[in-house]
């Protein structure tokens, strides 16, 4: 069914053992031109809420770009929202840790050039920046139609398994409804979703919607 625009896929079915065919929900998914709404059997839609709690998992590429839009005007359609935009980083702070130190043995021993204020803290500095500085772009998309609105904006950064950061978060906010972009979509094969949508929709219980 479609609602405002959505397409609403409910009764997902399991398809967590890998070469197994994907289910219809998930060809919709891949081919519609309009952002589904994936509702699990345990839970169900309010769109009469008045405080509104949207998270939108983000993987900052060109691709998924349209989650934060779609995730902005869901939450701005509630008198007030809580809007949070999470980015996770493939690396955790051991991995971090670990390159660090394979770029200090390499200056020790002449493989790289030797900087004196190089440091661990500098590199994971530095990563951090540089996804800010991407988040503020997304940001830029969606700041002035925020900014008009009664609601809040919340930015998060995490690290490492993307799966576990996004249960810990929806533990933690609570949302009514999680945005995705399309970026793990498989095309070529049976159609499906990658690993951070297809874990959100069969272990959270919570609406998910994939935008376009």
């Amino acid at each position: 069914s479609s609602s405002g625009g959505i397409r609403m896929a409910n009764s997902i079915k399991s398809t967590s053992r890998k070469g197994e065919r994907a289910s219809s929900e998930w060809a919709m998914a891949a081919h519609a031109p309009v952002p589904l709404m994936v509702v699990p059997d345990t839970c169900k839609v309010d769109f009469s809420g008045e405080h509104r709690r949207v998270l939108v998992a983000d993987d900052l590429q060109e691709k998924s770009r349209g989650a934060i839009g779609f995730g902005c005007g869901l939450a701005v359609g509630s008198s007030k929202f809580d809007f949070y935009h999470l980015h996770v980083h493939p690396l955790d702070r051991k991995a971090i840790t670990d390159m660090a130190q394979n770029f200090m043995e390499s200056m020790a021993t002449s493989q790289l050039p030797y900087d004196k204020d190089f440091s661990e803290e500098k590199l994971f500095e530095n990563i951090e920046a540089k996804i800010n500085e991407k988040m503020d772009a997304r940001l830029g998309m969606v700041k002035n139609i925020l900014e008009r609105s009664d609601g809040h904006y919340s930015r998060k950064i995490g690290w490492g398994d993307a799966r576990q950061v996004l249960r810990e978060q929806v533990e933690e906010i609570k949302p009514d409804f999680i945005v995705l972009g399309r970026h793990r979509m498989v095309h070529l094969k049976p159609p499906g979703l990658g690993k951070l949508p297809f874990y959100a929709l069969l272990s959270l219980e919570v609406p998910i919607v994939i935008a376009p």
